[in-house]
């Protein structure tokens, strides 16, 4: 009977010590596997090691990276919170069609004396796909929240200000072509 309790004894005391080992190798490929990511409120912290020369280094600061939007955040009225473009996207995406319109339109109407109804209805096509690719750019670049890039003098305020302004001046053309029932120019 000694004999038997013994080894049931040291039989529990095996498997209990191979379980531990298990538990320990696992959490070893765990750590192994699995990214180490540090806290946001020490990912900014110096770091406490010391250089040769006896100095501590400048702690790196962390990129913040900037939030994708989704489709709604793209075409809501007011930009979200860390959003990288200025205005709704509403107002920028019209903007941007209201340049590409009214820039083409007096274009073609100087080329051509056409109204820009009558240029509409020679190239449907044409105009309905430009307008298409323009949004889909705008929404892509809302979406990914990128941020805008300026290109000497033109700034995001500055593309702001421009469509604005063609918007005022695709709608006076459209207003006068109305009244007039002819080409402006």
């Amino acid at each position: 009977m000694f004999t038997l309790s013994t080894a049931v004894v040291a039989t529990r005391a095996n498997a209990r010590a191979s379980s531990a080992r298990a538990r320990h190798v696992a959490r070893a490929m765990e750590s192994e596997t699995t990214p180490k990511v540090a806290p946001p409120a020490a990912a900014n912290a110096a770091s406490t090691t010391i250089t040769s020369d006896g100095k501590m280094p400048m702690p790196t600061p962390v990129p913040e990276i900037a939030p994708a939007f989704g489709f709604r955040e793209a075409f809501a009225f007011s930009a979200p919170a860390k959003a990288n473009w200025m205005g709704s996207g509403p107002e920028v995406m019209n903007g941007r069609l209201a340049m590409l319109g009214f820039f083409s339109a007096v274009g073609s109407e100087l080329a051509s004396g056409e109204t820009v109804g009558e240029q509409f209805a020679s190239a449907p096509a044409i105009i309905i796909l430009s307008i298409i690719a323009v949004t889909a750019g705008s929404v892509i670049q809302f979406t990914k929240n990128a941020k805008p890039q300026t290109v000497g003098p033109l700034t995001p305020a500055v593309e702001q200000l421009n469509g604005r302004a063609a918007m005022v001046g695709l709608a006076a053309l459209l207003a006068i072509e109305a009244v007039k029932g002819s080409a402006l120019f």
